[in-house]
């Protein structure tokens, strides 16, 4: 008897053959293997010697061609006792002892097995045109994060899904869509050298096009589990450049323009607060983050919603925090593109420099408290509260 629900690590799962099913540019038992592998599990192609199970204590599932296990799984499949058939829908596998599988798999794969449900979402038909049509649907709905924001969410990854699903069915990768986010993202910088309004509105535009874009790539990574580290450093050195080259686009088209001596203060006092700014926000998520984190203000906005979440956190940084969301890439890129859509270079620099403020306050005034919520930070909590709430605030 299987003791526990789910597959143990060191459990099997096993492709029936034949192998033929495709789901956007991947083998379905390619995709069952990746899966497979990030959740411990070891994976036996189909036409793999099984006699190797006759005596293994181990369990299996047997998963026919054109079927998708979905993540999750193997911590989520119910107990049972003996052999059956696990189903979710029209599509289901067979689960049980390693032996008896094999056994059955050998001959014939005969239909006379109990049939239990699953959690629904576990498991996915491709073996049909419409189920396949259906499962792309259901597989780029899950394609979000986290950490996305409301516009993510609501706008930017209803858009961008489709590119997404686009560049899937033309056989793209990745690097392919990162390569079209720089070049928007260039164009957008371009735009905002000139010193008109109707450039100005254009490159407001293509920065928030560039935004949307940006989930392309990644999308396309997670939808066929081919995410990498070094996909993941291009994707965020290509939005580091893009904030970049588009920033010095605005300060060029602003210099370019009638611009006075009291606006060329206020745009180098903005130029330098957002350089130090972004490197204190760096540095502290490089210190005290996961090893090779990129998604810097991600995690630095996530330990400030959660210092403010404590009983004793300061009422300013509770307001500090529900305004953080202002600054998020997706909320920043739609407010500057509408503010582009005034004509005024000036509405910019406003909108800019109340992020700046926000973010340099809870660095400045509440660092210690941010770094104690962090992935590395739990004994500087246990320091800062012996140490009392006045040294707790310094930095």
């Amino acid at each position: 008897m299987h003791s526990e629900a789910g597959l143990d690590a060191g459990h099997l799962v096993i492709a029936i053959p034949p192998e033929q099913s495709r789901i956007f540019t991947i083998d379905t038992a390619e995709r069952n293997r990746r899966l497979a592998s990030r959740e411990g599990l070891d994976f036996l192609p189909s036409g793999a010697a099984l006699d190797t199970l006759d005596a293994s204590p181990r369990w299996a599932l047997a998963v026919p061609d054109g079927v998708l296990l979905e993540p999750g799984f193997a911590a989520r499949l119910p107990e049972t006792k003996d052999i059956c058939k696990l189903f979710d829908g029209s599509a289901s596998v067979v689960w049980g002892p390693a032996p008896v599988v094999a056994s059955w798999l050998s001959t014939g794969c005969p239909d006379i097995l109990p049939a239990v449900p699953v959690p629904a979402g576990l498991l996915l038909n491709t073996r049909t045109p419409e189920a396949a049509a259906r499962a792309r649907s259901i597989l780029l709905s899950r394609t979000g994060k986290p950490s996305d924001g409301p516009i993510s969410r609501h706008i930017n990854r209803p858009i961008s899904r489709q590119f997404t699903r686009l560049f899937l069915w033309l056989n793209l990768s990745p690097n392919h869509a990162s390569v079209i986010c720089l070049l928007i993202g260039i164009a957008s910088a371009w735009y905002a050298a000139q010193p008109d309004p109707i450039s100005l509105a254009i490159a407001g535009f293509l920065y928030q096009f560039a935004s949307m874009f940006d989930g392309v790539d990644g999308e396309m990574a997670r939808v066929n589990f081919s995410e990498s580290e070094k996909g993941a450093w291009i994707d965020s050195s290509i939005d580091y450049f893009t904030h970049a080259i588009c920033l010095g686009g605005l300060v060029i088209g602003w210099l370019r323009s009638d611009v006075g001596l009291l606006e060329l203060y206020a745009l180098a006092a903005i130029a330098a607060g957002l350089l130090l700014v972004n490197a204190g926000v760096a540095r502290l998520v490089k210190q005290y983050g996961p090893e090779g984190e990129a998604m810097l203000l991600t995690h630095f906005s996530i330990w400030v919603n959660k210092a403010a979440g404590r009983p004793d956190c300061p009422t300013t940084l509770r307001m500090a925090n529900a305004l953080f969301p202002i600054v998020r890439r997706d909320m920043v890129a739609m407010l500057l593109m509408l503010a582009t859509f005034t004509g005024y270079r000036e509405t910019l620099g406003l909108l800019v420099a109340f992020g700046l403020g926000i973010g340099a306050y809870a660095l400045i005034f509440h660092k210690r408290r941010i770094i104690a919520e962090s992935d590395r930070g739990s004994g500087i909590a246990a320091k800062a509260s012996v140490a009392g709430p006045a040294r707790a605030e310094s930095s």
